[in-house]
């Protein structure tokens, strides 16, 4: 698992407000965008703003269906998280990594990377932990 949202609470309370909002506002506008980034972001072909109705139902979807899956999961997990991230809040890492059902979990902290971790310059530092961390699991098994 490379990056996932865990919802906090001022999330929770968008979630509530969405359905009223979407009618007058049709476009969330990515606020972690600074207009310094504005020419990058869309260089990488990314986009400034999403749907509203698109962005709730991604609320949705972290809200219930992702939360209440995590305790299921058994496997070895690798959990990579960047401290810097403006897009996907660290704090979730930890309510993830708390939730989730497996005893064999890492969680792994990159500094110095923005929100796509394989793009940055801390690719090869990232891909040599998820290599450790095949090797360590099969060894073990």
């Amino acid at each position: 698992m490379l990056s996932s949202p865990s919802l906090g609470i001022i999330e929770r309370i968008k979630l509530l407000i969405l359905p009223l909002l979407e009618r007058v506002h049709p476009y969330h506008r990515k606020a972690w965008v600074t207009p310094d980034m504005r020419q990058s972001h869309l260089d990488k072909g990314s986009y400034l703003r999403v749907p509203m109705r698109s962005y709730r139902q991604m609320l949705k979807f972290l809200a219930h269906e992702n939360q209440t899956t995590l305790a299921q999961v058994v496997c070895p997990v690798l959990m990579v998280y960047l401290a810097d991230d403006k897009v996907v809040a660290p704090s979730g890492a930890q309510r993830i990594y708390k939730k989730l059902g497996t005893t064999d979990k890492r969680l792994y902290w990159v500094s110095g990377a923005y929100h796509h971790p394989l793009a940055s310059d801390k690719r090869g530092v990232i891909l040599q932990k998820i290599v450790e961390f095949i090797q360590n699991t099969t060894k073990a098994r």
